[in-house]
Parts: structure tokens; C-alpha cells; sequence
């Protein structure tokens, strides 16, 4: 049974001005999130993950391409009608003491999308008590300012808001990175449940592959601003295609196992962002690069299950 496409973005584009040129942080990309998974977009920092993410959902413009958001298109709706659909969609950001009002009482951060909707100020107070209850916030700490939280605290107070308007998708930017590690677990469960209680889309974002491996269905690979990889959650850790995936992979430290070799890991510099190699992106740094590889971009080929964008992945997959 075929599953149902919430979001679906076709080639878009994005590049920001810079000193020596033009960054291209986000080039003709095209992928579709399903409703009710955990879309998950890996890779270096500096790769066009978290750009990616608000182009999706427009926080950013871009500078070409489409987003379909269900029968929606996104990216031909005015200043105002975009106001009115965001509550379809919400971010959780990465740093949640940066992302709060200092001025603001919890109570009154998590109120704010309730009071730009409209509610009344009873409708306000009950609905704040419930997504406490469902984020785990103590109902008696709710007229405490964000200094008085902890880090995994305030991250309960970020994703109580952006459930607040019970939105289609979340997208979460690195929401666990700046957390220890046991919280970090805290919160991922925290996730997974209002996922099943709310019927919630993810788009995760991270750079850490154990977190992606445990809440993800699929895995988005992106480098230098574009898709190399896409899969299922099984399909790309079992059998990563693209050299970079396997690299990553690689680099992901296992307790019980041998530290990797070094011709097991990736060495080099990203490529500049403003001058990008030609042909594919990846090929300065794949040892597996051919001449075609300096001279065609490779294209998203494979099943639904499992597409990859390389010129060489069964010679490399041979050659592992």
C-alpha cells in the first residue's frame, strides 16, 4: 500500500550571499515526506541540513523549486495565508535557552502560538496545563522564567509549543546535540510518544547517526548541499551506496568495536561552498572517483526503498 505524501519539494535551490561570491547552501533538491514518519536529514555541518529544513517549511525563500504541503503549494501562498497555514507546521530548534523569551514566563512562551490563533485566554490556560501533562513539565513550574530550567527542561518547554497548535509536521533541528546524553534519551522517547499520541510528521535533523538510527524510518544523506543518499532506516545502515554514507557510518564511534583504520575514514576538507567541484560534489574526496564523476553530476537513482546518487555504486559496494 502506497503511502501518503504530506510534503513534496521539487527542485529547490538556495545560495546566500557571501564576500568572495555566492554560497550555494541547498542546490535543485527534490524529496517527499510521508505522513506519520521520521524523515531524518544527515551529513557534515555545512552541508544545507538545517537550510534544507526551513526552506521546506519557508522560513527561508528559496531561490527556485516548489513545496507541495498536501494539496498546498507552499511556496505560492501570500505573507498572510502563509501566516494562517503555519499551524500545519512547526520548528523545534536546536538551542531551546536561545529560541525562549528570557522576559517570558514558560507559561506565557508555550501561550504565544495559542494567542496568535485566537484562543481565548480559558481556552489558553487549559490547553497549557494539557501539553504540560504531555511534555512532562511540572504544572507548578509553569510562572518560572527559562534561566530557572535546565537545558533538558527548556527543550520539554520548546517542544510543548511547537505542538501547542497540534501541527502535521515538526521539524526538528538538532533537537537533542546541545543535551547529555541520558536526556538525550528522555527526549527522543518524548518524541516517539507524541508522535504515536498525535499523529506527528518528523523531519529530524542531526549529525549524530546512533540518534537517527533509533528514531528514524528514513534517512536523507546530504553533502555540499545536495542528496547523495535516501533510504529506509534498514536499507542505509545494512547496505550504504554512496562512499560519503559508508564513510559516515564508519566514523561513528561503537563501544566493543576496533577503532576504524584510516582507510576507513574520511580525510579532507569539505569543498568550498562558493566553488563547488564539478560534476559530483563528493568525488575531491572519494577515493573511488572516476573522470566521469568530474564531469556529470550523478542523479537519485534506485527503488522507493533505496536510491543513491552515484556514478560507481555497485563497483563500490564490490569493492567493500
Amino acid at each position: 500500500m502506497a503511502q501518503e505524501v504530506l510534503l513534496e519539494a521539487k527542485n529547490l535551490t538556495k545560495t546566500f550571499k557571501a564576500p568572495n561570491g555566492q554560497v550555494q547552501a541547498v542546490t535543485d533538491v527534490s524529496l517527499q515526506i510521508y505522513k506519520g514518519e521520521t524523515l531524518s536529514l544527515v551529513g557534515e555541518s555545512g552541508c544545507g541540513k538545517s537550510t534544507l529544513g526551513r526552506l521546506l517549511i519557508r522560513l527561508i525563500e528559496p531561490d527556485s523549486g516548489s513545496v507541495r504541503f498536501g494539496t498546498t503549494e507552499l511556496t505560492a501562498l501570500k505573507k498572510k495565508e502563509l501566516r494562517l497555514f503555519r499551524r500545519h507546521m512547526q520548528l523545534i530548534f536546536q538551542d531551546p535557552y536561545a529560541s525562549l523569551d528570557p522576559r517570558f514566563t514558560i507559561e506565557k512562551s508555550i501561550c504565544e502560538p495559542l494567542r496568535a490563533a485566537g484562543y481565548s485566554q480559558k481556552e489558553q490556560q487549559e490547553m497549557v496545563l494539557d501539553l504540560a501533562q504531555k511534555t512532562g513539565i511540572n504544572p507548578e513550574h509553569l510562572h518560572r522564567y527559562p534561566h530557572q530550567f535546565s537545558g533538558g527542561q527548556r527543550q520539554r518547554v520548546g517542544i510543548a509549543r511547537a505542538i501547542a497548535l497540534r501541527p502535521e509536521l515538526v521539524v526538528c533541528d538538532e533537537p537533542v546535540s546541545a543535551l547529555d546524553v541520558s536526556i538525550q534519551a528522555q527526549t527522543l522517547n518524548l518524541l516517539k510518544r507524541l508522535q504515536r499520541e498525535l499523529g506527528l510528521t518528523y523531519l529530524f535533523i542531526s549529525h549524530d547517526l546512533s540518534v537517527v538510527h533509533y528514531i528514524s524510518d528514513r534517512v536523507c544523506v546530504m553533502f555540499l548541499g545536495r542528496i547523495c543518499e535516501i533510504g529506509t532506516t534498514e536499507e542505509i545502515y545494512a547496505h550504504p551506496m554512496h562512499p560519503y554514507t559508508k564513510f559516515l557510518l564508519n566514523a561513528t564511534p561503537q563501544i566493543g568495536k576496533k577503532a576504524m583504520g584510516k582507510d576507513k575514514l574520511l580525510t579532507g576538507e569539505i569543498p568550498s561552498p562558493i566553488n563547488p567541484p564539478s560534476g559530483c560534489r563528493f568525488r575531491t574526496r572519494c577515493p573511488y572517483a572516476t573522470e566521469k564523476c568530474s564531469q556529470e553530476m550523478p542523479v537519485l537513482t534506485g527503488s522507493d526503498d533505496h536510491q543513491v546518487a552515484c556514478h560507481h555504486p555497485q563497483e563500490f559496494m564490490m569493492n567493500e
